[in-house]
């Protein structure tokens, strides 16, 4: 039997020995490069292939660095999701710093092991003064340990970093030395589309200042136009750095031609010619500028047996375009309601036009007046970014996207238009089809006016630094660009309002709730947990990052944020944003559903043997399931089976574990009923307290005023207490309704 060769749909993937074998050179690229150049390009276009060519095949040191991969540390800092281009200039500054620093030991430890030398102050002066001790002989190993210590740093601690052109000089430097020797030195930025645009001025630095070394920049269009454009970069897009666009035309004989030899170099011509010609022809359509779709569509038709093909290759461009629209949406959907529908439309239109569907299909904005401003953009202009570097859309055949152009005009992908039972596209029209919208439709299809969502913040209403959070959240979120509109509800209520149903009823029209737990207040602890019975997602912040130390650890299982820092503050408005408009974040724990008759006691004090004893004695001769929950019980089980009582009760202390009786008491009070069908029976939360100290002092006033739920009793109190709970239970059980 013939062992198949292995397929790289990433260019990444392909080893180092096959490289030359499998790379073919695109039609629209340069056989040469004369200066430092922006290489664009679509997902799957080939630019990681070329820039592996290139490594392998260049004389002199060639250095290929994944931006993904070497700025990873900024997955967990403050800066990078939805609000990854609307930070102020302060953190802008910070972060590029930041990125200065860790290239600059990415390229030293590369640098380094090719034997080249790497002047040691002028690293140094890559990184703020004093953050880093080095040797007086560099090495690969003390680059690499120093980028790992240096990457979980704060975004604050660059902020002294007085400009980010020290790597530019740095890398300057090595390539005198190389210069000497005649071996040009050349680097290969690869994957730039995928770090926060920031991190990319002092790669766009290196574009402009490359007198002796060659930088080549590999990004997806849409993507860096503040960082490209930017004053501190000083370059100029074509004028200071040369910008070539991968696939160009790609409906040109000469890129399919391409298309076909390097999908043959990996699958081999034999099983290309096997293709009818209408189908191959159909293929390259599809797959327009993208090699990587190619590929995937071969790779059906070479699985596919005879008689099976046309099924097998259209179940395969289903699939296709099904990751397309799922990648697509999930980009866009912080700027438009819903891609998928908008595609749908725009489908529909053209069949009730033309009655069949040509490519290409150009997408034309007709932008009204902006009326307000996301920092430098629009949000025509950021939905049109955002759509062509997730590949939602394409630029139309000869145009070329340059970091800072305002498209309003783009091709939709071929392959998210066509549906199993059209006629095969074999040849693509001179003129496209042109599908027209206003920026007020576009944004409304799918979702109406731009909605409102409402979420709610908890916050310390005795602490001005906790009321400046929630009206610094309010201002950031107000000025976000996407389909909804956020406002930020709180427990402010005007005066002669009864105040408690007012705040839980703003919790539950609610998507999300904030709460500042600095401190552990009770009653913003008890918001919390009504969130949380809700099955709400909630995000817990502290005004300061040493505060998390004295948060509890059954509250640690979240990610808690702050909001010490503008950075700080930005991370947990883009958390907000991912919860609002990202499907595919994790959702919270479910609450599991109330149990009838079952009656849990939370006890943590040494003191109130004789009430626990009391509780179940009683509970159990009124026929009540009976769990006693003490600290000896893990905190998971605790969060998980005590909102599913029906009748709770807690001894507070005026310790930190009444937070967690607060918490729990939130999550029952959110759903007062349990039950099934039509029989509901009211749940019930006793508060207990302790000698001298009663429940109704140490409660939260928003707990003891939810007076259908909630009951602040004295011990002497419980039992006939428990007695009428077991009476409401039995009737219950006989069909009678609560």
């Amino acid at each position: 039997m013939t062992m198949k060769v292995p397929v790289y749909l990433d260019g990444e993937q392909i080893p180092d020995d096959r490289i030359t074998d499998i790379f073919r050179w695109p039609p629209d690229l340069p056989r040469s490069f004369g200066r430092s150049t922006l290489l664009i390009g679509s997902r799957g276009v080939g630019k990681s292939t070329f820039f592996r060519y290139l490594k392998v095949t260049h004389h002199g040191p060639a250095i290929h660095l994944a931006l993904a991969a070497d700025l990873a540390s900024f997955g967990k800092d403050a800066i990078l999701g939805p609000l990854g281009t609307g930070y102020s200039d302060a953190i802008r500054r910070s972060v590029a710093s930041k990125a200065a620093g860790l290239l600059a030991l990415s390229l030293s430890e590369r640098f380094l092991g090719k034997g080249l030398t790497v002047d040691r102050d002028a690293l140094l002066h890559c990184l703020p003064a004093g953050m880093v001790d080095a040797p007086r002989h560099l090495s690969p190993p003390w680059c690499k340990e120093t980028r790992d210590s240096i990457g979980p740093k704060p975004l604050e601690e660059f902020a002294a970093l007085p400009d980010t052109r020290s790597l530019a000089n740095l890398v300057s430097l090595v390539g005198e030395h190389t210069a000497r020797r005649g071996e040009p030195l050349l680097i290969l930025f690869d994957r730039a589309d995928m770090v926060v645009p920031a991190a990319l001025i002092p790669v766009a630095e290196l574009l402009d200042q490359s007198t002796h070394f060659m930088a080549l920049v590999a990004i997806r269009p849409g993507h860096g136009s503040e960082a490209f454009t930017a004053d501190e970069s000083g370059g100029v897009p074509g004028d200071h750095f040369t910008v070539v666009h991968m696939g160009r035309t790609p409906y040109a004989r000469e890129w399919q031609t391409f298309l076909l030899e390097a999908v043959g170099a990996q699958l081999g011509d034999p099983m290309l010619a096997a293709v009818p010609a209408e189908l191959k022809r159909h293929v390259l359509i599809l797959a327009r500028d993208s090699l990587r779709t190619a590929l995937e569509l071969f790779l059906a038709c070479r699985e596919a047996t005879p008689e099976r093909l046309c099924h097998e290759l259209a179940s395969a461009i289903d699939a296709v375009g099904e990751n397309y629209l799922v990648a697509a949406q999930r980009v866009l959907q912080q700027y438009h309601p819903d891609y998928r529908r908008l595609i749908s439309d725009i489908r529909k239109d053209l069949l009730k036009r033309h009655g069949r569907i040509e490519v290409p299909v150009h997408l034309q904005i007709a932008e009204s007046r902006p009326t307000g401003l996301w920092e430098r953009s629009t949000r025509v202009d950021g939905f049109m970014d955002a759509a062509l570097r997730s590949r939602a859309a394409c630029m139309p055949t000869g145009h070329v996207w340059v970091p800072g152009a305002r498209v309003r005009e783009v091709e939709i992908p071929p392959v998210v238009l066509w549906r199993e039972g059209d006629a095969y596209w074999s040849s693509p029209s001179a003129t496209p089809l042109i599908v027209r919208r206003t920026e007020g439709s576009l944004f409304e299809a799918g979702g109406g006016a731009r909605a409102r969502i409402t979420i709610f913040v908890a916050y310390r209403m005795d602490f001005p630094a906790s009321k400046k959070f929630r009206d610094d959240l309010a201002s950031v979120l107000a000025r976000h660009p996407g389909p909804m509109r956020i406002a930020v509800e709180d427990g402010r209520v005007r005066e002669g309002e009864d105040w408690a149903p007012v705040i839980r009823s703003r919790i539950k029209a609610a998507k999300l709730v904030i709460g500042d737990i600095t401190g552990l207040r009770n009653d913003v602890i008890f918001e919390l947990g009504f969130a949380y019975g809700l099955r709400k997602p909630f995000i817990p912040v502290v005004e300061n990052l040493a505060d998390r130390k004295t948060v509890p650890s059954w509250l640690r299982a979240k990610q808690i944020g702050s909001y010490e820092t503008q950075a700080a503050l930005a991370s947990v408005a883009s958390s907000v944003i991912a919860h609002i408009t990202d499907p595919y974040i994790s959702k919270p724990r479910p609450v599991r559903d109330p149990v009838p008759g079952l009656a849990i006691c939370l006890d943590f004090s040494p003191e109130s043997l004789a009430s626990r004893d009391q509780f179940t004695a009683s509970c159990e001769r009124e026929g009540l399931s009976v769990e006693v929950l003490d600290p000896d019980t893990s905190e998971d089980v605790l969060i998980d089976q005590a909102p599913r009582a029906t009748l709770l009760a807690g001894v507070l202390t005026g310790g930190k574990l009444d937070a967690l009786l607060h918490f729990v008491a939130g999550a029952v009070v959110a759903r007062p009923t349990a039950g099934y069908g039509t029989k509901s029976l009211r749940r019930r939360v006793f508060l207990l307290g302790t000698t001298g100290q009663p429940a109704r002092e140490l409660a939260a006033d928003s707990v003891v005023r939810c007076t259908d739920v909630v009951l602040a009793l004295e011990q002497n109190a419980i039992h006939d207490e428990i007695v009428a709970r077991g009476r409401d239970h039995r009737r219950w059980l006989t069909g009678s309704r609560f």
